[in-house]
């Protein structure tokens, strides 16, 4: 099923991805600045790595079910809007612990929590917004989407990498204008949207686990979700809790030399989804997806043997290349196979598969670096990644899927 298009002109998509960028800056910023503050300011142990980004992540797995419920419901532009403020509530309370020298562990657990419940409201209620107002190439504009997001995230990661020249209450501060910037345009990209129902259901389980019943029954969605869980596992695991820990204890790096593997990271999926928004839509788009999955495996064990640095850059870019390529095709599948009805919901389903299980997966990560160290974890975690990746293409409908018969 492919998505109804408003009848646009593209300035809704412009206000659209002009919203999206402004909160990509402010949560690039915040990639930086919330784990190097557990790492490097508090120099916390590994095992509290994983605990402090697992904290960021869990809300993700009680919530956003409920997200997408919630967004089904009401006017998209302007429920995003008001999503965005609530930002401002958890950037308001590190502003003022780092202004009165409060910070402490359980403070930025409770700041993660905060950014994870919002991040877990905002996830479906924006995807199905951009569900709305793209045309019938989803592919294209999903990659379009994603290059604005990236490219606006790598910005804030650099800027968020000079920290040592810029005060840390002078990149929250700007964080906070961010979001409230990005609040006011997509109330703007919303405006030819359906008003919202006058009279609202109560929201129930019913509503709650459509998007799960949807999934269950439809094998290729079903399949699609367990590979993206398992890179939410695995992936976003070691990602979030080994690269900070590589760069510091491995490399013995600062701030700076996170934030440019972040950059070069997500230089790899802009540069992947720059391609990809001029591509027609790909005929096997299972394949791909299983097949990157498989080669990130095996870059992130490489990463494991303490390659040289312009080795380790490399490795990095390709990464992100891979995890591009997956993003949208697995973004892709779920908006043109899901109803639009429960577009919301479906989503919302894809998003708990990918950072529903991601909170475990960070805080084993922490538990492994602190037994094994750092380079073995990442040996291990590469070997899964490649196992999951031969069971896709062995047992799965995905590496038999067709264009004709996509999600």
């Amino acid at each position: 099923m492919t998505s109804e298009a408003l009848p646009d002109d593209g300035r809704h998509f412009f206000w659209y991805l002009a919203a999206l960028g402004a909160a990509s800056f402010a949560l690039g910023l915040q990639f930086v600045i919330y784990p190097w503050l557990v790492v490097g300011v508090l120099n916390e142990a590994p095992d509290r790595v994983g605990v402090a980004q697992m904290m960021v992540l869990l809300p993700t797995l009680f919530l956003i079910l409920v997200g997408g419920a919630l967004s089904d419901q009401r006017h998209a532009g302007n429920w995003v809007s008001r999503l965005y403020l609530g930002y401002l509530a958890p950037l308001a309370v590190l502003l003022v612990a780092l202004w009165q020298d409060w910070l402490s562990f359980p403070l930025l657990l409770m700041v993660g929590v905060g950014f994870g419940v919002m991040n877990a409201l905002v996830q479906p209620a924006r995807e199905s917004l951009l569900s709305q107002i793209a045309g019938k190439n989803v592919q294209s504009f999903v990659a379009r989407a994603a290059v604005v997001q990236f490219l606006c995230q790598s910005i804030g990661v650099m800027l968020a990498g000079q920290m040592e020249r810029v005060s840390w209450e002078a990149l929250v501060a700007l964080q906070l204008g961010m979001f409230v910037l990005a609040a006011v345009l997509v109330r703007r990209s919303g405006t030819m949207l359906p008003a919202a129902p006058q009279q609202r259901q109560p929201l129930s389980v019913t509503q709650v686990t459509d998007g799960l019943r949807l999934v269950w029954h439809e094998r290729k969605l079903l399949h699609l979700m367990m590979i993206v869980s398992a890179t939410g596992f695995l992936s976003i695991g070691v990602y979030l809790v080994a690269l900070p820990l590589l760069a510091r204890d491995v490399y013995g790096e600062s701030a700076a030399f996170y934030a440019t593997l972040q950059v070069l990271f997500t230089g790899g999926i802009i540069g992947t989804n720059v391609i990809m928004a001029r591509m027609s839509p790909l005929r096997r788009p299972g394949r791909a997806l299983v097949g990157s999955l498989a080669v990130r495996g095996v870059l992130v064990a490489l990463v494991g043997l303490q390659l040289p640095i312009w080795g380790l850059y490399v490795a990095v870019v390709l990464w992100g290349v891979l995890s591009g390529v997956s993003m949208t095709l697995g973004r892709t599948m779920v908006h043109e196979g899901a109803p639009l009805e429960t577009r919301a919901r479906v989503l919302s389903v894809y998003q708990l598969a990918l950072f529903g299980a991601a909170p475990l997966g960070a805080w084993l990560c922490g538990l492994l670096i602190a037994w094994q160290g750092v380079l073995p974890s990442m040996v291990l975690v590469g070997a899964g990644t490649v196992a999951v990746a031969c069971w896709a293409w062995l047992a799965s409908e995905l590496w038999r899927l067709r264009i004709a018969d996509r999600c």
